[in-house]
């Protein structure tokens, strides 16, 4: 259990405004994109974008420690 909590504080996971800055640009454009054209699944986006972006954050964070 303490290297789970080792992990996240490393990956900065407990701080979620990182990730969330990263991912609030891209659920904007998704959305407009959504309106514009009906065709592809919105939700299935949203999740890659989601996890694209806490992954980014993460392995930034890694990086950079």
């Amino acid at each position: 259990m303490q290297q789970l909590k080792i992990f996240i504080e490393l990956t900065r996971l407990n701080k979620p405004i990182g990730f969330m800055l990263l991912f609030w640009p891209c659920s904007w454009g998704l959305a407009y994109a959504y309106t514009v054209d009906q065709n592809f699944i919105l939700l299935n986006y949203l999740f890659l974008f989601f996890m694209g972006s806490v992954l980014m954050r993460s392995a930034g964070c890694i990086f950079n420690d």
